[in-house]
């Protein structure tokens, strides 16, 4: 079946995370990931911008300041608030990354896996994937494969970028 997000009728609840869940494991304390930065949860950036915004959105009752202290831990429940908070955003980086008829010719998966690397390294270093977004819009998957694989980010994702 050839699924696709249907970001028109967007409910954060409707969207499967589990993979993604199960891809980032979760911390209920404060841990520095692969790049030496302050992560809890599902892989929350506490040292982005936003990170104090994103968890108060997500309605949580831990702050920012008492989990870098480690003073407090993130619930699961909170860490999928924040996450179901915030995904939305992140398919939105990567709809923008290959843009809106691209976006609508992808199939579930790769959208998916679109928003995974918008959730791994933020839009701005997505948009720099130049080689990646054109085998995308000519629709060559093999090359797109070839350019994810052939990156930083497949290093520090690990075997999950296979």
């Amino acid at each position: 079946m050839n699924q696709k997000l249907n970001l028109h009728k967007f409910r954060p609840e409707d969207f499967d995370l589990e993979q993604l869940k199960q891809d980032e494991g979760f911390r209920d304390k404060v841990y520095k990931d692969t790049r030496g930065l302050k992560t809890i949860g599902y892989g929350l950036n506490l040292e982005r911008p936003g990170a104090k915004e994103a968890l108060e959105a997500a309605g949580g009752n831990t702050s920012l300041a008492d989990l870098l202290s480690g003073k407090e831990r993130l619930s699961k429940e909170e860490a999928d608030a924040v996450l179901r908070k915030e995904y939305p955003a992140f398919v939105q980086q990567a709809r923008r990354f290959v843009g809106d008829d691209t976006w609508a010719a992808l199939d579930l998966d790769k959208q998916k896996i679109l928003a995974n690397m918008a959730i791994n390294m933020g839009g701005r270093k997505l948009g720099g994937f130049k080689k990646l977004r054109r085998a995308l819009v000519e629709g060559d998957f093999e090359e797109s494969r070839r350019q994810m694989l052939d990156s930083s980010w497949a290093g520090q994702v690990k075997g999950r970028a296979a």
